[in-house]
């Protein structure tokens, strides 16, 4: 299972999951399984504002990840990805100029530096993170989201090629594991089921539709 974004595979331009904000920690690992229809539109997978983002970069078709530093500045990479379904894993440090590594399909990704960063300050993010688009509700995905993990832990080069092979994220709960929203079933809207996660906090905020599809894609090793 999955949720569709979009007027053509979900509900609407501002469909949108909305997740408790998941700041304040030196490392983070983000995994996500998608399908992308359109490589035409800037549609995001996730968007933190003050954070970082995963989006299409419509003008030249690639997938773009960028950090917004405190004092409004922004670094941001590139990487090719054609439509169709992906598994992509990013393991960064936010308070560093270091770039981030990226891997899709079970495979480590060149990156093209689009935006280089200018000052080390730190991201800052603040609110909600949003799955499927931005806050603002005008960048949305177009396609299904199958699954959004994040950890604050700098996972090894072999969970990142595992994860970006199809293991789920739950094979590494124990690594901090704090927010894991498996797009499948029929939880509406979806629940984060990554333990130590506060009641209070576990649910997402759906706005609009965000239809469940339901269509089926087995991935590797996923449980």
């Amino acid at each position: 299972m999955a949720r569709g974004f979009g007027i053509s595979n979900g509900g609407g331009s501002t469909d949108r999951i909305r997740v408790d904000p998941n700041s304040g920690n030196d490392f983070k690992t983000y995994a996500a399984k998608f399908w992308m229809a359109s490589a035409s539109v800037n549609g995001r997978v996730w968007d933190q504002p003050g954070g970082s983002f995963l989006l299409i970069h419509s003008s030249s078709a690639n997938l773009r990840f960028a950090i917004n530093y405190t004092g409004g500045t922004q670094a941001g990479w590139s990487f090719s990805c054609g439509t169709g379904f992906h598994q992509v894993v990013v393991r960064y440090t936010p308070n560093s100029f270091s770039s981030p590594d990226i891997w899709l399909d079970g495979s480590k990704v060149t990156l093209t530096v689009e935006q280089a960063q200018s000052a080390a300050t730190g991201e800052n993010p603040s609110g909600g993170t949003d799955i499927g688009n931005r806050a603002a509700q005008d960048r949305v995905w177009p396609g299904h989201i199958y699954e959004y993990a994040l950890w604050h832990e700098f996972l090894s080069d072999e969970a990142c090629l595992e994860l970006s092979s199809g293991l789920s994220p739950m094979a590494y709960v124990a690594k901090n594991l704090v927010a894991y929203l498996p797009m499948r079933g029929g939880v509406n809207p979806p629940i984060n089921v990554a333990s130590g996660v506060a009641a209070s906090a576990r649910t997402g905020t759906l706005t609009g539709k965000s239809e469940v599809w339901g269509g089926r894609h087995m991935w590797p090793y996923c449980a």
